[in-house]
């Protein structure tokens, strides 16, 4: 059957339904809390991971057949560390890995992928969605990076969001300027340069450094490979109107009030309300932050060491590995001592995230067991280099990158791990 090419519909029976599928996903993440901590057997629960499971059985004969090296991987993953957590009693080990796995090698086996047209309108419901949240109050963030006039920042003031979270609508910003970005070749193509300068901004002010530095990375890598293949007049425009885009974007702070410095707060959180109490004196769990506090500018290396925290989340787990290579049950450290003293500072404890780094998280709670993980994420790396698709690599490059700063998103009942899964299979077309 064929359908309107402009409607948000795939003309593939099993890719219509899998657009479905992250399409409801995708929505139903605007139930999730600021504190993007979901309680389990609450509504919100429920309505993310009940529909991955439908969907696994729904097509549960590519559980069967379809297996490439990547996939195969991951199955194996799933059975060796969901026996390893039945026999530790560790259930909850044994269900994240199984569900991880079972779904992971459903969409890899079945090839399920979506189309340009269908990403750029799940993004547009995103922003229109994001519109409401605001009107109805129902978000911290705002549209527009709030600038206060106290002495200290508080990083939610100049943080914008499309959804409660901030993370998971930086990462499809970013999907939507680089699929957009190779089909803007004049001014005829205005529709996509409003979609890539939306993503951009709605990239940049997210303020998700793990996100935004990776994907400027995969960016620059991305428009020196396209200016390759574009004609002279093509690659002037989309260089004129890229550096229009960023320096309007990078302007908006001050139009709204911003103070000299703002760029380097974005990098070190210089002048956060945090950063000010915790280099005047010690913080202790009942300590409260006063924004009329202030101290010397300095950034000290504590500091830097705190809030650049993936290193010591990273070096904790390594650590917990060497001590127990078969895994742990419990991998959230007790105090400021448990944690490697070269990688981490005194306030590391503060802004330490387990799941924050997928890997390590992963080697610390299966230990050797976790080795077919990772091995099945380069795997996915290697076949989408032999398909000589370079544009799809540095996608799912990208993902690969994020995931050792916000491993958080790679979960199964998050749309953001579904669409990594789904760009392996990704074709670059106009429609």
């Amino acid at each position: 059957m064929i359908f309107n090419r402009n409607l948000i519909i795939s003309p593939d029976k099993k890719n219509f339904w899998f657009l479905i599928f992250i399409t409801y996903q995708t929505l139903a993440f605007f139930y999730v809390p600021f504190s993007a901590s979901i309680d389990r057997f609450s509504f919100s629960y429920f309505s993310l991971v009940i529909p991955p499971w439908i969907f696994i059985l729904a097509n549960y004969k590519n559980l069967i057949s379809g297996y490439k090296p990547a996939s195969l991987s991951l199955a194996i993953f799933g059975v060796t560390v969901g026996i390893l957590g039945a026999l530790k009693g560790d259930f909850s080990l044994s269900y994240n890995a199984i569900f991880i796995s079972t779904l992971a090698v459903v969409i890899l086996n079945s090839e399920l992928r979506l189309r340009v047209i269908d990403l750029n309108k799940i993004f547009g419901l995103v922003i229109f969605g994001g519109i409401i949240l605001q009107l109805l109050h129902m978000t911290e963030y705002k549209i527009f990076p709030k600038v206060p006039n106290i002495s200290c920042l508080d990083i939610v003031d100049w943080r914008v969001s499309l959804f409660r979270v901030p993370t998971e609508g930086a990462i499809l910003s970013f999907i939507a300027v680089i699929i957009n970005l190779q089909y803007i070749k004049s001014i005829k193509n205005w529709l996509r340069m409003l979609i890539v300068f939306v993503g951009l901004y709605f990239l940049i002010f997210s303020a998700i450094r793990g996100v935004v530095f990776p994907a400027f990375f995969i960016l620059s890598i991305y428009l020196a490979l396209l200016f390759k293949k574009t004609t002279i007049i093509q690659r002037n425009f989309l260089m004129a109107w890229l550096g229009v885009a960023l320096i309007v974007i990078i302007c908006i702070p001050y139009t709204l009030g911003a103070q000299t410095g703002f760029w380097k707060n974005y990098i070190f959180r210089e002048t956060t309300c945090e950063n000010k109490i915790i280099n005047s004196k010690p913080i202790n769990s009942n300590s409260k932050i006063n924004h009329s506090e202030t101290v010397s500018s300095e950034i000290s290396k504590d500091w830097i060491l705190a809030t650049m925290n993936r290193q010591c989340t990273i070096a904790y787990h390594v650590d917990l590995f060497s001590k127990a290579p078969m895994g742990s049950i419990d991998i959230a450290p007790q105090s400021e001592k448990s944690l490697p003293s070269s990688f981490c500072s005194n306030q590391s404890i503060r802004t330490y995230c387990s799941s924050c780094v997928f890997i390590t998280y992963w080697m610390a709670r299966a230990g050797i067991f976790a080795i077919p993980l990772i091995l099945g994420l380069f795997l996915l790396l290697k076949e989408t280099l032999l398909r000589k698709s370079v544009d799809v690599f540095l996608i799912v490059s990208f993902f690969v990158m994020v995931s050792f700063f916000w491993g958080g998103v790679f979960v199964p009942y998050n749309f953001i791990f579904i669409l990594f899964l789904s760009f392996p299979a990704f074709v670059f077309t106009k429609k």
